[in-house]
């Protein structure tokens, strides 16, 4: 009967640990959409109309993670400089493992002129992808601008290693760029 007890207290416990609840989103309200474009101010409405229906319903964290992508995406494309930065963490924080999150969020920071936060962003995305060259030159161009010559470096090689035929990298490898 003791090993039983055990047996369903452990069950309990793991069962317990498959439902702690996703993490609360942040807050991402839609901004004014009305230097948009008629037709991108429905795409952009639309797209947020289904993320809402997601999250109404509360959808599977995959779903609710690629709706929150979506409209974030749509936000960096309009060029809004605030707005699509608590959808792509939304997205990041429901599905951790996904690549374009942290991708997407280091885009985000490097247009808005933070080079280090798009820094660890780049290589969240390089951990998640190893094998995307692009992460890489833009983590070596990044490194460059801050004065990381050697991280710099380092990138651009990572980034040959993987094409070698990439141009962005061997115009940036050893740090500095062609003549």
């Amino acid at each position: 009967m003791a090993g039983r007890g055990g047996v369903l207290l452990a069950l309990l416990v793991t069962a317990a640990g498959a439902c702690t609840p996703a993490p609360a989103p942040v807050p991402a309200p839609l901004p004014d959409l009305a230097k948009l474009s008629p037709s991108v101010q429905t795409q952009v409405r639309e797209a947020h109309t289904r993320l809402m229906a997601l999250v109404n319903a509360r959808a599977g964290a995959a779903e609710r993670s690629a709706a929150y992508g979506e409209v974030g995406i749509l936000l960096m494309a309009a060029q809004f400089p605030d707005a699509p930065e608590p959808y792509c963490l939304n997205a990041h924080a429901l599905d951790e493992a996904d690549f374009r999150w942290p991708y997407y969020l280091a885009q985000f920071y490097r247009q808005r002129g933070e080079p280090a936060r798009a820094i660890a962003e780049f290589v969240k995305a390089s951990q998640r992808n190893p094998q995307d060259v692009a992460s890489q030159v833009w983590l070596g161009e990044l490194h460059l601008q801050l004065g990381q010559a050697a991280d710099a470096a380092s990138a651009f090689e990572r980034a040959l290693g993987l094409q070698p035929t990439s141009v962005s990298a061997s115009k940036r490898s050893g740090s500095r760029p062609f003549s």
